[in-house]
């Protein structure tokens, strides 16, 4: 494997595309509203899961939800007297096993027993702040927090954490870690505030890229999502500038960028269609990957309209999650869960009402 002390960076914009295409009403989406007697705890989702039991999980800015297609219940973690800790942000949820789930917190990292409905702080982690967790195919688990890269062994119970090293070129680019992804070849991708990393399992380092010539930290550099399609495109999503599509050119990398704005997530749906949620109240923007292999960049724009009940609850989109019907779940900062049927061509929204 060929390492990148310095790689060079071809940075190409959207305007290599022959036509560029904004519609912003192709569909019409509905949504279902469920107000606060259906108890969601708090506006801002930030992400979601589905159980093997079929059960949405939501993990919000204040505490853990679980939506059974009806109802809403409420969980928060409690200390060993009993008492609420109080409010919880549940930054990403991971599954260990059919009756287990791991959450992701401001106040670390919590395992939680789906059968007993019982919070325990998990002491495999230290007691900060973890963003984001991801299964391999080699079943580690891997942590990314404020404060560097954990990878977890559930079958030694060790874990080993990764930093960046200003001396070490082949080290963690920044030990802010936002998003993690695992290819379809196995490959864990890292995104980060300085820059985008591939971990290298022979040399147990890593390969980083840069969206500029500059190791200091850029807009380009700053990577909150990332995604991979079903043509085995890398998406990456930055926090001011826009959305990348990634690839190595004879292991150059080369950043070509598709679209403007802050990208919070990304995902495709069964229809070849890639969604792009952006965090500062741009709405979702929807690729079609059919038109974007022709060179055509055809986008659909999604946004709130204040006069139309049925349309997307908020604009500012913290995160997307597909469930096993293939269904869309996404998370918002201050509109609740839309949730968009893709058997159907329809939205719904799960919604906290305030008042």
């Amino acid at each position: 494997l060929k390492f990148y002390l310095m790689p060079k960076v071809i940075v190409l914009f959207f305007i290599l595309f022959l036509h560029f295409q904004v519609f912003s009403a192709e569909k019409h989406y509905l949504f279902k509203r469920i107000n606060t007697t259906d108890g969601l705890s708090n506006s801002w989702v930030r992400c979601a899961y589905q159980d093997d039991y079929g059960y949405l999980w939501f993990g919000t800015d204040d505490g853990l939800n679980r939506y059974d297609g009806r109802n809403i219940k409420m969980f928060r973690p409690i200390n060993y007297n009993l008492s609420n800790l109080g409010n919880v942000t549940i930054n990403s949820i991971c599954r260990i096993n059919e009756s287990c789930i791991w959450l992701c917190t401001d106040m670390g990292l919590f395992r939680f027993d789906l059968k007993n409905e019982q919070f325990h702080l998990d002491s495999i982690l230290p007691p900060h702040p973890v963003l984001t967790a991801i299964k391999d195919k080699d079943n580690n688990f891997w942590f990314g927090t404020n404060r560097g890269l954990y990878k977890v062994s559930l079958s030694n119970k060790k874990s080993s954490l990764f930093q960046n090293d200003p001396d070490d070129p082949h080290s963690l680019s920044d030990n802010y870690v936002n998003s993690l992804l695992i290819d379809s070849n196995n490959e864990l991708w890292i995104g980060t505030n300085k820059g985008l990393c591939k971990y290298n399992k022979l040399e147990n380092s890593f390969d980083c890229f840069y969206n500029s010539n500059q190791f200091e930290t850029t807009s380009g550099n700053h990577i909150v999502s990332l995604f991979e399609d079903s043509k085995h495109r890398i998406w990456v999503g930055t926090s001011l500038d826009g959305l990348i599509e990634f690839s190595l050119d004879s292991n150059d990398p080369v950043f070509k960028k598709i679209l403007e704005g802050s990208i919070c997530s990304i995902l495709e749906d069964d229809d070849g269609k890639l969604w792009v949620g952006h965090a500062a109240g741009e709405g979702i923007e929807i690729i079609d990957l059919k038109a974007f292999d022709q060179g055509v960049l055809k986008v659909n724009l999604l946004k709130n309209n204040p006069l139309d009940m049925n349309s997307l609850g908020d604009n500012s989109v913290f995160n997307f999650y597909k469930d096993r019907n293939q269904d869309i779940w996404v998370s918002t900062f201050g509109g609740g869960v839309n949730f968009y049927r893709c058997r159907e061509n329809q939205f719904y929204k799960v919604k906290e009402q305030f008042g």
